[in-house]
């Protein structure tokens, strides 16, 4: 399933999650506050004009290779602070070189209402926690190809310091800017703990693991524990929350025959309702044992 398989009213959810939901982690430079607080006036008339007129945000998500999550996340971020905050976008994928080679490029460079130029990185992660151990190298993704560790360590000592490389000013001048005053990370995301395991914080995170993960050859005895859930999976790039079951959620005994037709081969994301809306991770047997 692609974005465009997603009515706007989908991307409006999305929208507004973004807008309100704090960073993962306190301490990355620009902090962890939302965009918008909850009951911000503006959160309203931005979700309500881009309802009326659905185009200028469905075309910059079309523009990105939105089927993945990070760039779908990009789009929705970069549409907030224009429209939503005031901001105007210098320039987004900012590709710096070095003797024709790419080294890297810049999320974001916006001008704030203030005048001041601002330099953003962003990244939307979801991390299973492997273990009991809470500090950044237990959080992997549910490919086990990225851990938080890693990912604090990219934004910090490659992509924000990036702007202010010697190879970065050719490319800044030439859209007429000589200085970046801010720089920010943006990391948004959803934490999972194993699901007989208690809720857990990551270290510096802003809140505890909100999801469940569960091996396939255990997910009987989940189910068997919530007899009467419903199952809604998530297709990317739509893995932002709010965690809600759609109207085609699936009975215990259809998830289970959905699992028999179609196989489980990688780490699928699922929502458990109706009553207490939960993010689920169904991962492969073989989860978790990569060094």
């Amino acid at each position: 399933m692609t974005d465009n398989s997603y009515p706007i009213n989908t991307w409006l959810t999305a929208l507004q999650y973004i807008l309100t939901r704090p960073g993962m982690l306190d301490g990355l430079p620009g902090g962890p506050e939302p965009l918008l607080a909850i009951g911000d006036a503006r959160i309203e008339r931005l979700l309500t004009a881009t309802a009326n007129t659905p185009h200028e945000l469905q075309t910059l998500i079309d523009g990105r290779r939105s089927y993945k999550v990070g760039p779908a996340f990009e789009a929705l971020v970069q549409y907030a602070l224009v429209h939503g905050l005031g901001y105007e976008c210098l320039a987004w994928d900012l590709q710096i070189f070095e003797k024709k080679r790419t080294v890297g490029a810049l999320d974001l460079v916006l001008r704030s209402q203030s005048g001041a130029i601002e330099h953003w990185e962003l990244a939307y992660k979801l991390y299973l926690q492997s273990g009991q151990e809470c500090s950044w190298e237990h959080w992997v993704g549910p490919n086990e190809h990225d851990r938080l560790s890693r990912k604090v360590s990219r934004l910090l000592e490659h992509q924000l310091p990036l702007s202010n490389r010697p190879e970065a000013r050719d490319a800044l001048q030439r859209i007429d800017i000589d200085r970046i005053d801010i720089r920010r990370a943006f990391l948004m995301g959803t934490l999972f703990h194993h699901w007989q395991s208690p809720p857990a914080l990551a270290h510096d995170a802003m809140h505890e693991s909100e999801g469940w993960w569960v091996h396939l050859s255990d997910l009987s005895n989940l189910v068997q524990s919530y007899p009467g859930s419903r199952w809604s999976r998530r297709y990317k790039p739509h893995w932002f929350g709010v965690w809600d079951i759609s109207d085609r959620g699936l009975s215990v005994d259809d998830l289970q025959e959905e699992l028999r037709v179609r196989p489980l081969t990688r780490p699928q994301l699922w929502v458990m309702g109706p009553v207490e809306c939960r993010p689920v991770f169904l991962v492969p047997n073989t989860w978790g044992q990569r060094p």
